[in-house]
């Protein structure tokens, strides 16, 4: 588990290992939904995303076990995640 601070504009820094390990840069936007145990953060992929077919895939993979109909289901990662 890593814990990181709000500071005074509401703003967090993530840590760089997850940073690398998620593909994620400066820029980059975030979803941030809320389920029962609290907060999960994915990045917020669209059409216009500037992903290469191997991050997509990736991402992909390590989302879908937390799917539903093609959707990020909150509750199914609530329920099965390790990151509580």
């Amino acid at each position: 588990m890593t814990s990181t601070l709000i500071d005074a504009a509401g703003q967090i820094v993530l840590p760089l290992d997850w940073r690398e390990k998620f593909g994620l840069k400066p820029g980059d936007a975030v979803r941030l939904i809320e389920t029962e145990n609290g907060l999960v953060i994915i990045p917020d992929v669209d059409d216009d995303d500037d992903l290469t077919a191997e991050e997509y895939a990736i991402l992909e993979a390590r989302l879908e076990p937390y799917m539903t109909d093609g959707k990020f289901d909150p509750a199914k990662f609530a329920a099965n995640s390790d990151y509580r």
